[in-house]
């Protein structure tokens, strides 16, 4: 008899969607093609027409979200390229390049139009700024008013500043009852001590006593 055939059924390709990386120098040629610089001098309406060129840049070179903040690093030039390196060699590369892209655009908004922030911030950061809005209301009341005073612009500047206002709260709370405990047993051991009699003079009695009930021989 002769040996049957085995058939194989083919193992169908499973579809993957790829990873875009860039390399330095498409970062580069891509700036140099579809991105003008930004130096840190071109004012509010010239740094809101960059963030919106170069968020539209990441879409259609189909920029990953972890290189945007390198890609964006890449143009800039002037007084912005100075005050970037400065905070790489204080962070480290590897963390400066982990930030995500809101957050730059956060601390350029900052460090360059801190006037205007306040006017565009809803434009700029819809979503953050409702974020925000949406964590402070949900805050206990013997926090929300600090923080909410605060007007923090970010998710996690909110979240710090609540935290730490909720320790010194829970601090305060911890050191009033302390206190108070302190003040308690104070007045307790004054109280015993008031109603106790003195021990020397009870002595001095009973002692006083017994000799006047001997006979005299």
């Amino acid at each position: 008899m002769a040996p049957k055939k085995r058939t194989t059924r083919a193992t169908p390709a499973t579809a993957t969607t790829p990873n875009i990386t860039i390399t330095n120098a498409q970062l580069q040629a891509l700036i140099d093609r579809g991105v003008a610089s930004f130096q840190g001098t071109e004012g509010v309406v010239g740094l809101t027409q960059w963030l919106e060129k170069m968020e539209s840049v990441f879409q259609i070179s189909n920029c990953t979200v972890s290189c945007q903040v390198k890609f964006a690093s890449c143009a800039l030039q002037g007084s912005a390229l100075t005050c970037w390196n400065s905070h790489m060699r204080a962070v480290g590369q590897d963390v400066a390049y982990a930030i995500p892209w809101v957050v730059l655009k956060r601390m350029i908004t900052n460090k360059y139009c801190p006037r205007e922030l306040a006017l565009i911030c809803d434009r700029m950061f819809p979503e953050e700024s409702s974020k925000v809005e949406r964590y402070i209301g949900g805050l206990p009341d013997m926090i929300h008013g600090s923080v909410k005073a605060s007007k923090p612009q970010l998710m996690q500047e909110a979240i710090e500043f609540a935290t730490k206002m909720m320790d010194k709260k829970m601090l305060t709370h911890a050191e009033r009852q302390a206190e108070h405990k302190r003040k308690f047993d104070d007045t307790s051991r004054n109280t015993q001590h008031q109603q106790q009699p003195p021990k020397r003079n009870n002595v001095a009695r009973a002692y006083t006593a017994r000799q006047g009930d001997k006979k005299p021989y």
